[in-house]
């Protein structure tokens, strides 16, 4: 029987702009036109209604009941009852799921999220599925991740190993190293791009929020405010156009100029261009800041996945994470005569990436398809 290329692949996530969508569009940049055809579905969009109520509830238990968030994240309880009780996911999620993969003929899917990797595992779906991939974005594997998946991409060895914990086989797991986009596999030219964004040659510190611009920004503003030096500081405001706007009343201080940015689809040259990383610790700003061999200093890093990684990273002396305003200060003015600390910090943490994590991911789908 003729085969008929390119091959329809599914990429599902839960939101978009996500670091779950990044590390899709990430692997999609290495598949072949000839041979695959990515498709991107966002659970956010298949399903705006109930999408809008779970961010919105979602940021409100972060900001208003963080231990909540933190007991429910990784509940060995929660997921058991899931599992083992065979309850299933609503039919309406599924259905619409199912319709959505016949009408785009995908028979392979790749999941960066663990609830659209919940609602497309086999048990769920009621059509034929050849292959069930998941890409992990954090240091740690939660368990309400299936254990009933293809193969899982993990970035760590430590990832691997909470997997296996929570009971998935060891042969369908590679420890591949976190997909990345390929600008940040390129080379820059530090001064030229200095140039091109007319910073001066003050040290820079790139302030990152995620994709939705949250955490203690302004808190880590006011301290870059307060030093006696001079600083660029450039802030990824991701989708909080609120944030971008109150930074822009304030883009001149005494010894800082600021540059706040919308969501950056690409934000390689700002890494590049800064000498030091600041915001909190998630997954894909991990891995973006270890490609680019930078110092991080974890701040106000969310429950969850995110204190997960800051714990990891400060085991293994890959940054720095702050308690307060007053620790912050004390580091980022270590930043100027501590050079070693930072260099060895830099060191550490580049080698968490992993150069070929993106083609690997890639050749793994082409040889399945």
């Amino acid at each position: 029987m003729k085969e008929y290329f390119p091959k329809p692949v599914g990429f599902i996530y839960g939101y978009e702009p996500s670091g779950h969508q990044i590390a899709a569009i990430a692997v999609s940049e290495f598949l072949p036109g000839d041979i695959v055809k990515p498709n991107f579905f966002s659970l956010s969009k298949i399903f705006p209604k109930a999408s809008n109520v779970l961010v919105r509830s979602y940021l409100e238990v972060l900001q208003k009941t963080p231990l909540l968030w933190d007991y429910l994240y990784d509940n060995q309880l929660l997921s058991m009852a899931y599992y083992n009780l065979g309850i299933k996911m609503p039919e309406f999620y599924v259905n619409h799921i199912q319709k959505i993969l016949i009408r785009y003929a995908v028979t392979t899917i790749v999941s960066t999220h663990a609830f659209s990797s919940m609602i497309t595992a086999r048990e769920n779906l009621k059509i034929k599925i050849h292959n069930n991939f998941a890409i992990i974005t954090d240091i740690y594997a939660h368990c309400f991740w299936p254990k009933t998946l293809d193969k899982y991409f993990v970035p760590l060895y430590e990832t691997y190993k909470t997997l296996r914990e929570n009971g998935v086989d060891a042969e369908k797991i590679e420890v591949s190293g976190m997909p990345l986009r390929k600008e940040f596999y390129q080379e820059y030219n530090k001064e030229n791009i200095k140039k091109k964004l007319k910073l001066d040659n003050s040290p820079t510190f790139l302030i990152t929020g995620g994709s939705k611009g949250i955490g203690e920004i302004m808190e880590i503003i006011d301290v870059l405010k307060s030093l006696h030096k001079k600083v660029n500081i450039i802030v990824f405001c991701g989708s909080n156009k609120k944030l971008k706007k109150s930074l822009k009343k304030i883009k001149y201080a005494s010894n800082a100029r600021l540059y706040p940015l919308d969501y950056q689809k690409n934000p390689a040259i700002y890494y590049a261009v800064s000498d030091c990383v600041i915001g909190k610790s998630g997954g894909i700003t991990v891995f973006e800041t270890a490609a680019f061999k930078k110092p991080f200093i974890i701040y106000s890093p969310l429950p969850g996945q995110e204190e997960k990684n800051a714990k990891f990273l400060v085991r293994h002396h890959c940054a720095l994470n702050p308690d307060n305003a007053k620790e912050l200060r004390s580091i980022i003015d270590a930043y100027f005569y501590n050079h070693q600390l930072f260099e060895r910090l830099s060191s550490n943490i580049s080698k968490l990436h992993r150069k070929d994590a993106s083609l690997k991911i890639a050749n793994n789908i082409i040889n399945s398809i």
